[in-house]
């Protein structure tokens, strides 16, 4: 019915609004002003009701304050996310997430601080794990990092960051003991190079955004992270615009089994759960059609193919997996966020909602 009306004012609009379109406009304007009357000076709280395959129905509540630090028209804003999230599988996450840009965007500091107690599943290593192969296990997580960058040129940035994490395991029901099945507590740091031109953060129509990182842990396990993160999007019509991301992660050391690279979840090649397929090196890509249908309501076709191997000489002959899928989009500000509620296919049927794009 949605699709049909918004058929019907494409042709007619110049002209007159058919009554399927003024019902339609009717339910736009309950859901501004319900968002609205959700907003409190710069902080808009939400109700959440989640579900991925990963955690199933979740329920909470999410605040977000977006500002600007700097008077600049073209300054970034500036904002802090607090989440409260409890799943049907007895999964509880609190987060807060402060982001922050300056002194005309030659500033920027992201960090993020979260609580979760995650009953998850390991299904071992490698591109070829099976459902039977899984081992749930509960996760207990206390993590805080932060990055600052400086833009050292025109939309590129040097970084530093700080990290600490800290989980324990409970349930682990196998004799099997491997990195990370006993815990751990690991501090680290690293540095990054981003090139990011995107004319806007939450929804970015043209653009690049391009990162390399290097990280470097100690603790209860020593070991290196690099990533390197290419995605660039363009305008495909005054109302549409593609994406388009490579993701490259590589580990070397002694890694515990949850911090792997691997594939799925909401935001990587959604369809795969998240995790199935981890190993000391993973490589994906993903494309998305993103379109504006009317007033606030979008619409996404995403897809995507990866892998993971022991390393990279290796994926040539590892098992590649395809996910692919379509989604809703509403915009909830004029700085473009997003709710998202995403049907994805790929090793399993998945639906995602969430907030944000995917990539």
């Amino acid at each position: 019915m949605l699709l049909f009306s918004v058929g019907i004012w494409t042709g007619s609009h110049a002209q007159q609004k058919s009554p399927a379109i003024k019902l339609v406009d009717r339910g736009f304007d309950l859901a501004d002003r319900v968002i609205d009357g959700l907003t409190v000076g710069s902080w808009t709280i939400l109700p959440v009701v989640y579900y991925s395959p990963e955690t199933s129905l979740g329920f909470g509540a999410r605040a977000v304050s977006l500002f600007q630090l700097d008077s600049a028209a073209y300054s970034r804003p500036s904002s802090v996310p607090l989440t409260v999230l409890y799943t049907l599988n007895n999964q509880l996450t609190l987060t807060a997430q402060p982001d922050f840009w300056w002194d005309q965007n030659r500033w920027h500091l992201k960090s993020r601080f979260s609580y979760e107690y995650f009953p998850f599943s390991f299904y071992g290593t490698g591109s070829e794990t099976r459902e039977r192969d899984e081992v749930p296990y509960t996760g207990r997580i206390i993590q805080g990092w932060g990055e600052l960058e400086r833009a050292i040129l025109p939309a590129v940035y040097l970084g530093a960051k700080l990290d600490v994490r800290q989980e324990s395991v409970d349930d682990w029901l196998t004799s099997q003991v491997i990195s990370g099945s006993e815990g751990y507590l690991i501090y680290g740091g690293g540095l990054s190079v981003r090139y990011d031109n995107r004319e806007v953060l939450f929804s970015p129509r043209r653009g690049f955004f391009n990162q390399f990182s290097w990280s470097y842990y100690s603790g209860d396990f020593a070991f290196s992270r690099y990533l390197l993160d290419l995605r660039y999007y363009f305008p495909t019509g005054q109302n549409s615009n593609m994406a388009m991301q490579i993701k490259y992660e590589q580990t070397q050391g002694q890694v515990p089994f949850q911090l792997l690279p691997a594939l799925g979840g909401a935001d990587y090649l959604r369809g795969i759960f998240e995790g199935r397929f981890r190993d000391p090196v993973a490589l994906g890509t993903q494309v998305a059609y993103r379109r504006n249908l009317y007033r606030a309501l979008g619409l996404e076709i995403f897809g995507g193919l990866g892998s993971v191997s022991e390393n990279f000489s290796n994926l040539s002959q590892a098992t590649w997996h395809a996910s692919g899928g379509f989604g809703f989009r509403y915009r909830l500000n004029e700085s473009g966020l997003n709710l998202r509620l995403d049907l994805a296919f790929g090793t399993q049927p998945a639906m995602y909602l969430a907030f944000d794009e995917a990539f």
